[in-house]
């Protein structure tokens, strides 16, 4: 564990280099203001205390200690020097102060803020640190779950609708269409009652009531977090299920275009990704070619060019001993 030294050392050596030149010095402990000789006291403390909560050791080796007003010709002075020549001592004075409580709180809550930064206003919360923050993550919650109402309200009437339908319509169901049709219309009763309790909760309050009744039994944003943004899930599961039962009622009409259509829809919405996918497929060819197919054309052709020149000199010599013979 890296050890970080207190001013002792300096002051020690500079005593001692000061009582070699003379006795005048010899005096000088007497003239110690107090915050120096506390300097002096400082033990020996690990790096680890001095770490900021973002877990950065800022100490900047290149600060200047600042002369002790007070003292002359002393051993202060002659500690007071510019840190680069002592690399390994550092003041204590110079160290950051750092606040152990939110640096304990900070490694409990890295992972729930992780977990829930994305998917719920946790994080939002957490920064607020004014009335007027948290009344602007109130606003925005309250707006969400005012277009939330809106949206799953539309979504029972489609479903009160449907439900009403006469067995002689035009389009035929099966019971894959009526199960996606109740697992939307659950969602959607299960949304409306989320969105009467939350408004009835929390509408019409201050930011420190609205705090206080976010904050619950354990004092965490943590279930609020996750409570606010149930309404919008059940939004989106209202909403796949209504689609599939759309889809799924289209297929039984015409199962062709409903099929084709789906397609092209999702090669369309992950474009990008295909693209990708088409680029790394030709690199990877191109690569197989280069390394391996490349080199065995290569050897095929030394290898027919050389069959090839060892017939021609095999022609050649028996041409020319036909040539020898007939001279004969």
């Amino acid at each position: 564990m890296c050890q970080v030294r207190a001013l002792e050392p300096i002051w020690a050596r500079g005593r001692a280099s000061a009582s070699v030149d003379s006795e005048e010095h010899r005096g000088d402990d007497d003239m110690i203001p107090p915050r120096v000789s506390s300097f002096m006291d400082e033990p020996v403390r690990t790096a680890e205390e001095y770490v900021l909560d973002d877990g950065v050791f800022d100490v900047d080796p290149g600060m200047t200690i600042q002369m002790v007003s007070g003292v002359g010709d002393s051993p202060v002075e002659l500690a007071c020097t510019h840190l680069s020549d002592f690399d390994d001592l550092v003041m204590p004075s110079l160290l950051p102060t750092v606040q152990l409580k939110s640096h304990m709180r900070s490694v409990t809550d890295m992972s729930t803020s992780t977990f829930c930064l994305y998917i719920t206003p946790y994080h939002d919360l957490r920064v607020a640190r004014t009335d007027a923050d948290l009344e602007k993550v109130q606003m925005r919650l309250q707006e969400e779950w005012k277009s939330s109402t809106h949206i799953l309200l539309s979504m029972a009437a489609i479903h009160a609708t449907v439900f009403g339908f006469s067995s002689n319509t035009a389009f035929t169901t099966n019971a894959v269409a009526y199960r996606c049709l109740a697992f939307s219309t659950a969602s959607s009763a299960l949304g409306i009652v989320l969105l009467v309790c939350l408004h009835f909760t929390y509408s019409n309050t201050n930011a420190r009531e609205f705090e206080k009744v976010a904050l619950g039994i354990y004092s965490s944003y943590f279930f609020f977090s996750i409570t606010s943004r149930l309404p919008r899930l059940a939004v989106l599961v209202s909403l796949v299920g209504l689609a599939l039962f759309l889809i799924t009622v289209a297929f039984l009409a015409w199962s062709n275009a409903v099929v084709t259509m789906c397609a092209i829809g999702i090669m369309l919405a992950n474009l990008q990704y295909l693209v990708k996918a088409l680029e790394l497929l030709v690199r990877a060819s191109s690569a197989v070619v280069h390394c391996i197919i490349t080199p065995m054309v290569c050897l095929l052709c030394r290898a027919l060019s050389r069959a090839c020149c060892g017939k021609f000199e095999q022609e050649v010599e028996g041409c020319s001993r036909e040539n020898r013979r007939n001279r004969r």
